[in-house]
């Protein structure tokens, strides 16, 4: 129990860390450099047909390469909770939360896989990224 209490301090420093970060440099990008994320999405079992398959699939692929972005930018918000009976843990939950605007992201790279999935990266220039950040 201590241990876990003990890891939820430090991955909440580390959030609050990375909240604070204020500068693209802190994030490794340069002056005419660029940040990126890739995601991946897979099609839902449940689609009509193929084509709406695909097209899921590749849509979720670009809203998980934008949230990956936007963690690296501006965090996570971790919550938990732990329920011990008897000196038992019987229920453990960890939440996570990014809530944030982009603007500017380039989808750079869109590749449908073998089974179906799809794999998009991103991007942000570092001008887009100096203009985000100084919001946050």
């Amino acid at each position: 129990m201590k241990r876990v209490a003990i890891w939820v301090g430090v991955l909440s420093l580390l959030v609050l860390a990375a909240g604070c970060i204020s500068q693209p440099e802190r994030l490794g990008v340069k002056p005419g450099e660029v940040f990126r994320a890739i995601g991946r999405g897979a099609p839902p079992e449940d689609a009509v047909n193929q084509a709406q398959a695909n097209l899921l699939a590749q849509r979720a692929a670009k809203l998980d390469a934008c949230r990956n972005l936007l963690e690296s930018v501006k965090g996570v918000s971790i919550t938990s909770t732990t329920k011990v009976e008897d000196f038992i843990v019987t229920e453990d939950k960890i939440e996570s939360v990014v809530a944030g605007i982009l603007q500017g992201v380039v989808v750079d790279r869109e590749e449908k896989m073998s089974d179906g999935s799809w794999e998009v990266e991103v991007y942000l220039t570092y001008e887009q990224l100096k203009l985000i950040m100084d919001r946050i």
